[in-house]
């Protein structure tokens, strides 16, 4: 019953990585070329899809954070270092609040990312993003939660590169850079 703990981590994660990967199979030139309604129907199944894995995750993050107590050990890094998750009150708070904040922007990226194109690679690192927020949320000590913080760092870094343009090309240097630095001190 104790591993249920990591099904709201590993849901968002395992789907993002499908989005990414069908998004990458799928690049412009690769591909089919395929008209406008045909683009509009896989559209509408990609928010589809993603809105209901969204959804099933922030409703599976919010019971279990209020429904479980039990520790997870993931692996232990040394003999004495242990990465595990772990619920308590703090962490409770958290994952509440993250979930409702990303459920909401969720809803809100549906109508934005439909002008921006790309869909299949945002909702793809949105969705990995929120299974490694969910995991930082669980963390039950130090070590894990600075793996995941970094982790975060990383894996959120493709949402403020997503248009490619040369500003966000900058912007993204400077998140990481000033991610990075803030967590090395």
């Amino acid at each position: 019953m104790s591993n249920w703990i990591l099904l709201p981590v590993l849901l968002p994660a395992i789907t993002g990585i499908f989005l990414l990967t069908a998004s990458f199979l799928e690049h412009p030139g690769r591909g089919k070329s395929c008209n406008e309604k045909e683009k509009k129907e896989d559209g509408t199944r990609l928010h589809l899809l993603a809105g209901v894995i969204l959804a099933v995750s922030v409703i599976t993050a919010l019971y279990t954070a209020w429904n479980t107590s039990e520790d997870v050990v993931l692996f232990w890094l040394m003999k004495d270092i242990p990465i595990y998750f772990h619920i308590d009150e703090i962490s409770r708070l958290f994952v509440t609040v993250a979930s409702i904040v990303w459920a909401a922007v969720g809803g809100y990226s549906f109508l934005y990312m439909s002008h921006e194109g790309e869909e299949k690679r945002f909702f793809g690192v949105y969705l990995l993003v929120y299974g490694v927020l969910v995991a930082l949320d669980f963390s039950g000590n130090l070590v894990t939660m600075y793996l995941f913080y970094e982790l975060l760092t990383l894996t959120s870094m493709p949402l403020v590169l997503h248009n490619g343009s040369r500003e966000a090309i900058m912007a993204s240097l400077k998140y990481l850079f000033y991610s990075m630095c803030g967590a090395y001190m």
